[in-house]
């Protein structure tokens, strides 16, 4: 039984996973285990707090990975973790999803590129570099958003590529990993270290204010302003 534990949920890709851990242990639920786009979010973290014997009041902490990914995904992941802590009354942590899939890659690898289905032809890229000093991996830029086609045609090819756009197939050419691989999605045993070093080092997120890391309006927004003036006109 875990005493005194971190629960960590990130849904923001295909690959959704809960992971509950102490330093030295984790357990985790990923894919239809968890089903985290709705309603059976919550019903999965209950199943994996019963199944390890572990009462809500005994978390510490809540961890939630927000994105950048999917909207909805994301979205769903960060208002339970939100309502949980709230609840519980206990820390929020934000983890930052794409370098938790960074993370993934093998330690001898130096340079980590993680591409993710942003919106229509475009999508999320994160780089990271590794530090020969310390062996971490440190981002090289700000995570943005690139055209499909622009950055397919200049990445560069001694990175190693990671990501939700590899494991569903949109980037197959460039997978250095098979598109059915466990690395493409942020590990339960990861986004538990990212967590305890968030809460060793106090970085904790609002309960009122964390908000996915959207990078961009979702469709349905974009499609609103689009059409936003023309509604005005016809009221």
């Amino acid at each position: 039984m875990f005493n005194d534990a971190i629960l960590a949920i990130d849904t923001s890709t295909d690959r959704s996973v809960i992971a509950i851990g102490t330093p030295g242990r984790v357990e985790q639920r990923s894919d239809s285990e968890v089903r985290g786009r709705g309603r059976l979010l919550v019903a999965s973290i209950r199943r994996l707090l019963g199944d390890l014997e572990i009462r809500p009041d005994q978390l510490r902490a809540v961890a939630v990975g927000i994105g950048p990914g999917s909207f909805t995904g994301t979205r769903v992941g960060v208002v339970a973790a939100k309502t949980l802590a709230y609840a519980l009354a206990c820390p929020l942590i934000a983890i930052d999803t794409l370098k938790a899939i960074a993370l993934n890659a093998p330690a001898a690898i130096e340079r980590v590129a993680v591409v993710a289905e942003s919106h229509k032809d475009d999508i999320y890229l994160a780089e990271f570099v590794r530090d020969r000093e310390t062996n971490a991996l440190r981002r090289s830029r700000p995570t943005r958003i690139v055209a499909r086609d622009e950055w397919t045609r200049q990445t560069e090819k001694q990175s190693y590529i990671l990501g939700p756009s590899i494991a569903c197939g949109k980037l197959i050419d460039f997978g250095v990993e098979p598109v059915d691989s466990p690395r493409h999605a942020p590990a339960g045993s990861i986004l538990i270290e990212l967590a305890e070093r968030a809460f060793a080092e106090r970085r904790f997120a609002d309960v009122w204010t964390l908000e996915p890391a959207y990078l961009r309006r979702s469709a349905a927004e974009e499609q609103w302003t689009a059409i936003e003036p023309h509604a005005r006109e016809r009221s």
